[in-house]
């Protein structure tokens, strides 16, 4: 999988839970997140981990992707260009994890999916009911402050505000990927581990939201606009809890915090501004 980069937990199959709790326990630095496996899942690819998936056999994938070269899938791949500090990350995660399984009691397995993802250090799985919990009170929300503020039905065009924001920023990561594709003469596999690449990526996204933001804060009501902008992350949250649960907490876990503020700030705002 490449000559260098962390070792991530990128891909699980046939109930997760008793891989996932060796691999979190026993493996001194566990990094992984699910939602590498469901983007994998709908793209043309396949790993060694697919033939054992196939046959319902528990399994998992890990691997590096860090690659900064040219190496990935090359002669180039090889034992010389390894990374040290991949190969010792790799093996010391994986060695723990074989010995966990070793002494854990395999009779108990079950087919519970975990979904889970590493963040500041922490490496975090949890059962795909809590996405589906979460997704139900965020939509329950949506619903209380629906029915609560009236919108109307300015309400579907202020929803579709993150499609265009979505289709924007897409398309000026694309342009940008092409000028400095042109201006520095190569496109590296993995571009988003250079920081030319990491700036463009988000950099774009963020600039395009801010200005929307600016722009279409003068224009609409900001309940209203953020009502409908959740409305639209709300279904696509649902989407991904049925067709791709290993992904839906990218969605799910921030909205449920933004209809909570959202609720409250129709509930207390109005008040508070009064006083104000």
């Amino acid at each position: 999988t490449g000559s260098k980069g962390q070792s991530v937990l990128f891909r699980s199959a046939n109930g997760n839970a008793h891989i996932l709790d060796a691999y979190r326990t026993h493996s001194p630095r566990p990094l992984g997140t699910s939602f590498a496996g469901e983007l994998i899942r709908v793209m043309p690819s396949d790993t060694d981990m697919t033939v054992a998936a196939r046959n319902r056999i528990s399994s998992a994938d890990i691997g590096f992707y860090g690659e900064g070269s040219h190496h990935y899938h090359t002669m180039g791949d090889n034992t010389r260009n390894m990374d040290p500090a991949t190969a010792q990350h790799h093996g010391s995660n994986l060695y723990a994890m074989v010995e966990g399984l070793a002494e854990a009691d395999l009779s108990a397995i079950t087919n519970e999916a975990l979904a889970f993802e590493s963040l500041f250090g922490q490496f975090a799985a949890w059962p795909q009911t809590l996405d589906r919990i979460c997704i139900a009170l965020a939509i329950g929300l949506l619903l209380l402050v629906t029915g609560r503020t009236r919108p109307g039905w300015s309400l579907v065009s202020k929803s579709t505000t993150p499609i265009v924001l979505i289709v924007a920023s897409a398309a000026g990561v694309v342009a940008l990927m092409v000028a400095l594709h042109f201006l520095r003469g190569e496109t590296p596999l993995h571009p988003a581990h250079e920081l030319p690449y990491l700036i463009t990526v988000f950099g774009v996204p963020i600039s395009i939201g801010a200005g929307m933001a600016l722009v279409l804060n003068r224009r609409w009501d900001t309940d209203h606009f953020m009502l409908g902008v959740c409305w639209f992350w709300a279904i696509a949250g649902l989407l991904l809890v049925i067709f791709g649960p290993g992904a839906a907490y990218i969605i799910v876990f921030p909205l449920l915090l933004m209809t909570i503020a959202l609720a409250l700030d129709t509930r207390v705002g109005p008040c508070w501004r009064g006083c104000i």
